[in-house]
């Protein structure tokens, strides 16, 4: 049983486009900071916060999650992570809201291990800007696959 999770490709192409967007606003703000040496603008700002959103950006489009009877691993630009199922303490799906918009919202998946070491599942993720239908389903496949590895039944 080897089953893999990724970004919807409307998510993934929004997330490129932003990281699109994010390299061409870099490129200007290079460029504009070479030829009048001014810092102290919106894009100086943008051309120090660069480094941080490009690979977060490009990460999440092509961010994974697999798994299998054995462990979940997880794959992003940023580094692997992986847990064998018997380590997991928990699965949870964490609801962040935004500040001063209730409407605006996103679900993601949270591996917490038993030594209480924790990590974020790149996929699956629901927001109210990349919307994915399949959000409850894999993350209810994921559980099922680590109640099944351990060999518990799912209250």
């Amino acid at each position: 049983m080897e089953s893999a999770v990724r970004y919807t490709l409307h998510q993934r192409k929004g997330l490129l486009w932003l990281s699109a967007a994010f390299a061409v606003a870099g490129v200007v703000s290079g460029v504009r900071w070479l030829l009048a040496d001014d810092w102290g603008t919106f894009w100086d700002f943008l051309l120090t916060v660069l480094p941080l959103f490009l690979p977060a950006t490009i990460g999440y489009a092509v961010g994974r999650t697999e798994f299998d009877d054995k462990e979940i691993r997880t794959w992003r630009i940023r580094g692997r992570k992986r847990c064998a199922w018997e380590d997991v303490e928990s699965i949870v799906v964490e609801i962040w809201v935004a500040p001063r918009n209730s409407e605006s919202h996103a679900r993601m998946v949270r591996v917490v291990r038993k030594d209480g070491r924790s990590f974020r599942l790149p996929a699956p993720y629901y927001s109210t800007s990349w919307r994915d239908p399949l959000f409850t389903e894999r993350s209810e496949a994921i559980v099922a696959a680590w109640f099944q590895a351990v060999g518990e039944r799912q209250p």
